[in-house]
């Protein structure tokens, strides 16, 4: 069984192995093995831009990108094997956090160096991938664009990365999924039309102790504007849960549970000043934000944001104030690693494996959180939404490659493990 491992703890050696076989894969272009493919299938994946696509904005995103890099992972040995070697060759996982202490230790992580992933620039120019040494396919940049946070390179770059107090704020969220899967999603009917909104993110000021609408406006990876997330922000005593240090955090107590999902609340200290800098700029990738006046204990329409593990982890709700994890770092790497062929950067495999770690270790930490049976599919043309227990995946839907998100819940059986993974690791994978 293969192991992967953390990138910055690869030798030399096994840097170069690796490096080389991906740009095998590259140049054989009519090798079974080649690498274009993974960005078309993507790409493809990618459909209707962010409308919960078979492979995003919804339960499936875990199981779709776990057997795409098992896919890629196999294909890497085989252009191995195509090397001369004996295709003992592992994906490794790029464990962001740890490249999160200062803007240069970002910039200038192991990851970043010329002998492995190489730097930025519009088009990179130094490293295995730089222009000249790797080509990528369109739609997107015609050359290898990497701002790393640098917003002259790519305006839409956010420019930092998640910390290890992130991620482990996500890995204590006990639910895997539910309705309305994504704030996202495009879904009707529409809400109805908000009172008029008593404070603006552009506006500034206080809250007295009370209960409160909040709307806030997402910008997404492609930087198109999205449907807003909408959730309550109670503010003083009595409110559940309490928070004692001004940040704005979004939490979803199971005693709000209805029908269609969590009630998200936003909780602060009272008084907390909501200004433009708690809900843009840096700190938020947010075009607007709206408060209005809420009774307590209102439920919101379907088109709520929820409060789920995968929605924390693929990056549509934030436990500290921005769109997060998985999707800031893409905005973070941002240029070819923005749009749906963002797979033309190989460090979207990295980045993708640690996403693909974390989902197992919290498959570990909650053995008794199932994958969801059944996900409506609400949107045309009909059957566009794969995301339930038993759907087969896009675009593995025929023999002799039929999978279904049932068939790879657990990793192991696949052939690979973590460095990270328990010892006597156990995943529930149950319906």
């Amino acid at each position: 069984m293969g192991i992967r491992k953390n990138q910055n703890k690869l030798t030399n050696a096994e840097k170069t192995r690796f490096v080389n076989a991906v740009k095998k894969m590259k140049a054989d272009t009519a090798a079974a093995y080649n690498y274009d493919k993974y960005v078309t299938i993507h790409n493809t994946a990618f459909s209707g831009n962010m409308d919960l696509n078979p492979a995003h904005m919804g339960p499936a995103f875990f199981p779709w990108h776990r057997y795409f890099l098992r896919k890629f992972e196999r294909d890497l040995e085989a252009a191995d094997r195509a090397l001369g070697k004996d295709g003992n060759v592992t994906l490794p996982y790029w464990d962001w956090t740890h490249d999160n202490a200062n803007e240069a230790n970002r910039q200038r992580g192991s990851i970043w160096k010329d002998n492995f992933m190489g730097g930025y620039g519009d088009p990179v120019t130094t490293g295995p991938f730089r222009t000249g040494e790797w080509t990528t396919i369109p739609p997107g940049p015609a050359m290898l664009v990497r701002a790393l946070g640098r917003t002259a390179i790519d305006a839409n770059a956010v420019n930092s990365l998640p910390t290890e107090a992130e991620v482990n704020d996500a890995l204590t969220i006990k639910g895997f999924d539910c309705v309305p899967w994504s704030t996202d999603s495009l879904r009707g009917p529409s809400l109805p039309t908000p009172p008029a909104p008593i404070l603006t993110g552009t506006g500034g000021g206080t809250l007295a102790t009370g209960v409160y609408r909040v709307v806030i406006t997402y910008v997404n990876v492609l930087g198109e504007t999205r449907p807003s997330q909408e959730s309550t922000i109670c503010l003083g005593g009595g409110c559940t849960p309490s928070n004692t240090n001004n940040a704005i955090r979004i939490t979803s107590p199971p005693a709000q549970a209805s029908a269609s999902g969590y009630n998200v609340y936003v909780t602060a200290a009272n008084g907390a000043s909501l200004t433009e800098t708690k809900h843009g700029g840096t700190t938020l990738i947010g075009t607007s934000v709206s408060i209005t006046n809420i009774v307590p204990g209102d439920a919101f329409p379907t088109m709520n944001s929820t409060g789920s593990y995968r929605n924390f982890l693929e990056g549509w709700i934030s436990t500290r104030g921005q769109p997060e994890l998985h999707n800031r770092i893409h905005m973070w790497v941002a240029g070819s690693m923005s749009p749906g062929t963002s797979p033309n950067d190989p460090v979207f495999f990295l980045h993708h494996c640690n996403i693909d770690r974390l989902w197992a270790l919290w498959q570990y930490r909650n053995p008794g959180q199932n994958y969801p049976l059944v996900v409506p599919r609400t949107s045309p043309p009909p059957g566009n939404r794969p995301h339930g227990l038993n759907d087969l995946m896009p675009p593995w839907i025929a023999p002799p490659e039929e999978v279904r998100p049932v068939n790879v819940l657990n990793h192991r059986p696949m052939g690979y493990s973590y460095d990270t993974d328990p010892v006597g690791l156990s995943i529930n994978v149950a319906p």
